[in-house]
């Protein structure tokens, strides 16, 4: 029998909240990246469920892109986070978006 790995903390919707307009450093090669949490939502879940689902927005600027990924990120406290993005499909324009969804 195999041991379950550990995953870390199990983030809450409250450890993102008081960053929403914030910048959190992305661990990206060749330089870290600046990506701007944009909005923070509560989304509907089962109450057997051991957090509050969320989804977190996140943004850079147009000419950055992140690939859909896990990324170890740094948030504006210094504390260090692992969050799985998605590019989120944008027109053009000055932002691009993403998004993360916790269950």
């Amino acid at each position: 029998m195999h041991p379950l790995p550990t995953f870390g903390q199990l983030l809450t919707i409250d450890d993102f909240r008081p960053f929403v307009g914030e910048a959190f450093a992305v661990h990206a090669t060749p330089e870290p990246i600046g990506i701007l949490l944009d909005k923070v939502t509560p989304q509907p879940g089962a109450d057997w469920l051991p957090r509050e689902p969320f989804s977190l927005v996140f943004s850079t600027p147009w000419s950055t892109l992140l690939v859909e990924g896990a990324y170890r990120m740094k948030s504006p406290r210094g504390d260090l986070v692992e969050v799985y993005i998605i590019p989120t499909q944008t027109m053009p324009g000055p932002r691009r978006l993403y998004h993360a969804v916790f269950n």
